[in-house]
């Protein structure tokens, strides 16, 4: 009866927006319940005085009494009953318990809320490991391991919501921290770079898998006419060509920016040796080939001294186009 009357007083007072009264009913329910409601452990009672009221954030305590009676499967039942002030309320309550919020918020399928606080630690323990300081990089293995388990279940679980670019987003992130416990025997640090970092290991890296994985989760795609002009043009590595075509299609600006490139190099290296020189340029004119852009090829073929290949694009089937921009003038 007395729990009745609380609540009953609480509506009235609420009505009449009578601060005062409120106040005076949030006292007496607190007098109720530790002179007569938790000496009994009448949970029940707690409960049906807490939901009935309503103002949680002001009686914890009963989720303190709950909690250290082991009874607060009782309150999650009445969170399953559509409560969302409850919810909301024991999700708050719990929010710093590792163990238990979890499986609150999976209780009430909750999983976006499960996922920011799976993400958010995820990405603190990672933000606090600073590689570059020590002598022994795999004993990080463990909390790496730790990160990027934990970076699953948030993908995973924004996956579950619905919320697809934060699930792709911690995916990314899981690669990351995946290959970097890959490179911790050899030192080669991937988290926590700056975008010089970035820059480098993604242009002069020679597995394009990888330096896309670092890509992605750095978001930085800047450095990929860098990288194939290193990897490609430089070391005649093909293979990185043929994955970069996987994921994307080599255009006309990316071949006139690796061009730039070839020129800016050998104006700061006029010592290569006629070999070396020989191999980058039939690289180039290799990748030149490819290009959409059939003029580019053209002018590009001239430049570099391959007259044979440029003529013979006169003759093909497009080549009367050609013959008629070279009279005009404008080839």
């Amino acid at each position: 009866m007395a729990v009745e009357v609380c609540i009953k007083a609480h509506e009235c007072f609420t009505l009449c927006c009578d601060i005062e009264g409120i106040s005076l009913v949030l006292r007496n329910a607190r007098i109720l319940v530790f002179q007569h409601l938790a000496p009994t452990k009448n949970h029940h009672a707690m409960i049906r005085l807490l939901t009935g009221i309503g103002r949680y954030s002001e009686m914890l305590y009963i989720f303190d009494i709950l909690r250290e009676d082991h009874q607060f499967e009782l309150l999650l039942r009445r969170g399953n009953q559509k409560c969302n002030k409850l919810r909301v309320a024991l999700l708050d309550y719990l929010k710093g318990d590792k163990e238990m919020y979890p499986l609150i918020a999976l209780n009430f399928s909750m999983h976006r809320e499960i996922a920011e606080m799976l993400e958010s630690g995820a990405m603190k323990s990672l933000s606090a490991i600073n590689l570059r300081r020590q002598q022994n990089c795999m004993a990080f293995k463990e909390e790496l391991e730790k990160i990027l388990q934990e970076l699953m279940d948030a993908s995973e679980s924004y996956k579950k919501a619905g919320v697809f670019s934060k699930s792709e987003y911690c995916d990314k992130m899981a690669q990351l921290v995946a290959l970097q416990i890959h490179y911790l025997p050899s030192g080669i640090i991937l988290i926590n770079l700056n975008e010089t970092a970035v820059n480098d290991f993604i242009s002069r890296h020679s597995k394009f898998i990888e330096a896309l994985i670092v890509a992605d989760a750095y978001q930085n795609h800047r450095q990929w006419n860098v990288a194939i002009f290193h990897n490609v043009v430089n070391r005649s590595d093909w293979t990185y060509l043929r994955d970069f075509n996987m994921s994307y299609p080599l255009t006309p600006t990316n071949i006139e920016e690796i061009y730039s490139l070839y020129v800016k190099f050998r104006a700061n290296n006029k010592t290569l040796s006629s070999d070396k020189l020989s191999t980058m340029k039939g690289n180039l004119h290799k990748l030149i080939k490819q290009s959409s852009d059939l003029v580019q090829v053209y002018k590009y073929s001239q430049e570099l001294g391959f007259v044979e290949a440029s003529n013979n694009l006169l003759k093909d089937i497009n080549g009367a186009y050609l013959s008629d921009l070279r009279r005009q003038g404008n080839l």
